[in-house]
């Protein structure tokens, strides 16, 4: 009886300390989480300005990676962004009057050789409504010397009646799009073009709902993959891909088709570049967490940027500790998907306004992203600022430039003195330059 009384009681007091450990962790652990500071944060910007990408860069520095679900996602994505692109190239030929097969003249005279030599298309004569202003245009262009200088040839009460929009390109003739435009119509515009680059455009128009990409077993045919790449490789296909400012391409589109052989193969596992280049349109709301240290936690809260997205960022808006609003700069010479006719820098600074100057942000920090600015410094050397911006009369380079627009959107802020900007020229495609 002694003993097992002992017992008994070794028992109760072997309970009585696992107990009170259970309670002391539990006190430390709550201590720890009152401790850590939880910090909120709105990805906000417009559609194609980067904003998804960003967060995968924040995934692959300060997270756990991606699962193979999202892999495979991923996969898919990249995939289809093959043949989004070329479906985007070709109704651009059409929309633009671009030939497959066009070759870009040397010079303006040149142009102006090949366009006296063409015979007189029927769209001018019998007045084809889709065709004909491009066509006009280009008899004007025709008659005139070939040291003309190449700009509208307007009244000057027609040109004293314009006003100058903000974002929109001062308006130029251009005689190489004037002699693709001829050309085209002469070939037979839309649907009388022959050949095998034709063939396969046509090919192409009859997956544009196709999906594929999702399963290790399903992946784009031998055929589609051949069709692609021979119209990537076509020239027409690039004069037109030199002007993608003038129509809706995903910026992914010269990746994808540089790395076509790789991605295209049946054991193709995305890369962190292919993540990280990979364009899926961001639907709804998505919450990521990140432990940045054992006392901070990042809650990141990434909003569809597209307008039809913008009117669920507001419930978000309370208990927001920092914002990052990001600008696509190198959009400087595109419009917006929504209407295709507001430049998209300037619907970048109204919506900066609406959030920078919300009376709920009144003493919130804001970081701002000016990204893709590896696309910018490419585009300014081809299309300078004061095309579409014309208060800017610096010099075509990154450093000159970005001022600008930094200097732009820090003058939107209305509370200088109660919240400070941060900005930050950005390349959200570079793997670990967010770290830095």
């Amino acid at each position: 009886m002694g003993c097992s009384a002992s017992t008994a009681k070794e028992e109760d007091s072997i309970a009585a300390l696992r107990n009170s450990e259970i309670d002391r962790q539990l006190a430390q652990e709550k201590k720890q989480l009152e401790a850590e500071r939880k910090i909120k944060l709105l990805l906000l910007g417009p559609g194609e300005s980067g904003k998804s990408t960003i967060l995968k860069q924040m995934t692959l520095i300060y997270g756990n990676g991606f699962s193979q679900e999202q892999i495979e996602g991923f996969r898919s994505a990249i995939q289809l962004n093959i043949l989004v692109s070329m479906a985007s190239l070709i109704k651009a030929m059409d929309n633009l009057h671009i030939p497959y097969g066009f070759q870009t003249p040397e010079s303006d005279e040149s142009a102006l050789q090949r366009i006296s030599a063409l015979p007189m298309p029927e769209q001018l004569i019998h007045g084809s409504s889709d065709e004909i202003e491009p066509l006009a245009r280009c008899d004007t262009a025709k008659s005139l010397p070939a040291n003309a200088p190449v700009v509208d040839q307007q009244s000057n009460a027609s040109k004293a009646s314009l006003q100058y929009e903000e974002g929109k390109r001062t308006h130029t003739n251009d005689l190489v799009a004037i002699l693709a435009s001829r050309e085209y119509a002469v070939k037979g515009g839309t649907m009388k073009q022959d050949g095998q680059v034709a063939e396969y455009a046509r090919h192409i128009k009859t997956l544009e709902d196709t999906q594929f990409g999702f399963n290790l077993e399903v992946s784009m045919t031998p055929e589609t993959i051949v069709a692609v790449k021979t119209l990537w490789a076509d020239s027409g296909i690039q004069y037109c891909f030199s002007r993608s400012h003038e129509f809706q391409l995903i910026d992914s589109c010269s990746y994808v088709m540089a790395n076509i052989d790789r991605i295209t193969t049946s054991d193709f596992k995305p890369t962190e570049d292919d993540i990280l280049n990979a364009r899926i349109m961001t639907i709804g709301v998505h919450e990521t967490k990140f432990k940045i240290s054992n006392k901070m936690t990042l809650a990141i809260y990434d909003v569809g940027g597209q307008r039809s997205e913008r009117k669920k960022w507001a419930q978000f808006f309370s208990d927001t500790q920092s914002i990052i609003f990001l600008i696509a700069i190198s959009s400087y010479d595109q419009v917006c998907l929504e209407d295709d006719e507001t430049n998209r820098v300037v619907e970048s600074m109204n919506l900066f306004s609406s959030i920078c100057n919300h009376p709920l942000f009144k003493k919130t920090d804001l970081v701002l992203f000016l990204n893709k600015i590896d696309l910018f410094e490419e585009k300014i050397q081809k299309r300078p600022i004061s095309l579409y911006f014309q208060d800017y009369d610096g010099p075509n380079t990154l450093q000159e430039s970005s001022k600008y627009f930094v200097k732009r959107f820090m003058d939107i802020n209305k509370y200088p003195n109660d919240k400070q900007i941060y900005p930050h020229l950005t390349h959200a495609t570079e793997p670990n330059r967010q770290k830095r």
